[in-house]
């Protein structure tokens, strides 16, 4: 009479036929009724399975859920099935102790009880134990030791400088400076106040910190990281008439605007500041009009953008 072999689910997996051993469907034998020497197929199976079939390479013709231990590598991973193919997945080893586990293989997974941090072991990197978290020790507070003193970077903008006596130095550092316009002319004259024109800062004026965020083709600011924006801008007027200022995000009016009207021929500044909330993948942009009677001065004019958080 043939042995009916299933799954632990019950599905079928095999049928093993008297007098016969299959060594083919999984990676133990399955031993038939009346096949000589079946003892010692038996205690082989068992001998693997209690090893979980320690070997340098995986076991033939796996099942789901059957565990190998890699003698190679010296890590244990588990038949996993896939959406598309079935695989070995490793499972991580896990340490704990005031001291970095020796021999340690890549992925492995370390509780620093020292410093009360999860790290990982990569031994591409320098130091190999990766912190994985919480990044500060001391209850948050994180110490550095350095002799000149300390730059918080957010998207690669300098955002708060501290000197080596803990003093704030600098509170925010402009994402973008400018100064005056591109035209050579001594003021440019405005073509109508409902006809809004881009500023653009001269091309060898005076920069901070504008990397590859200012954009010079369409004379605006493109935003990488997401949050609060101030920016300010400052010109002169020439002649009388109406001269507007105006914010926008990506085409949007931000309701930060200034207006000039005036009759006198007398210079006159006009200023136009406020905080923006602008998203990463946006660009800011600074707008201005003016009457045709009116103009603005091409070298008394500043431009700003900074990120404040």
């Amino acid at each position: 009479m043939p042995y009916y072999i299933n799954h632990t689910n019950g599905t079928s997996l095999v049928t093993v036929a008297d007098g016969t051993v299959d060594n083919t469907t999984t990676s133990i034998n399955l031993v038939g009724k009346s096949f000589p020497t079946y003892g010692q197929l038996f205690n082989q199976n068992f001998v693997n399975l209690l090893e979980n079939f320690a070997n340098t390479s995986a076991p033939d013709t796996p099942l789901i859920g059957q565990i190998w231990y890699d003698s190679s590598n010296k890590n244990l991973s588990f038949y996993r099935e896939g959406s598309t193919d079935s695989y070995w997945q490793k499972v991580a080893m896990t340490h704990e102790g005031t001291t970095a586990p020796s021999d340690p293989r890549l992925g492995d997974l370390w509780w620093d009880t020292n410093n009360a941090q999860l790290k990982i072991y990569d031994s591409s990197q320098t130091p190999n134990w990766r912190v994985i978290g919480p990044q500060t020790t001391n209850n948050g507070q994180l110490n550095v030791t350095s002799a000149t003193g300390l730059v918080i970077q957010v998207s690669g903008n300098n955002s708060l400088q501290i000197d080596a006596s803990s003093a704030i130095i600098l509170n925010y550092n402009p994402c973008f400076y400018g100064y005056g316009h591109t035209s050579g002319a001594a003021s440019i004259i405005g073509s109508g106040i409902s006809t809004y024109n881009s500023w653009m800062p001269r091309p060898l004026s005076t920069t901070i910190d504008k990397g590859t965020n200012w954009d010079a083709v369409h004379s605006w600011f493109n935003v990488n990281t997401t949050g609060i924006y101030r920016v300010h801008s400052s010109i002169t007027t020439i002649g009388g008439g109406n001269i507007n200022l105006k914010w926008q995000v990506s085409g949007s009016d931000q309701n930060i605007s200034s207006t000039n009207n005036h009759t006198s021929s007398e210079l006159h500044n006009l200023t136009c500041s406020g905080l923006i909330r602008a998203s990463s993948g946006t660009y800011i942009q600074l707008l201005w009009s003016a009457d045709s009677s009116a103009s603005v001065s091409t070298s008394n004019a500043t431009y700003s953008i900074e990120f404040v958080g």
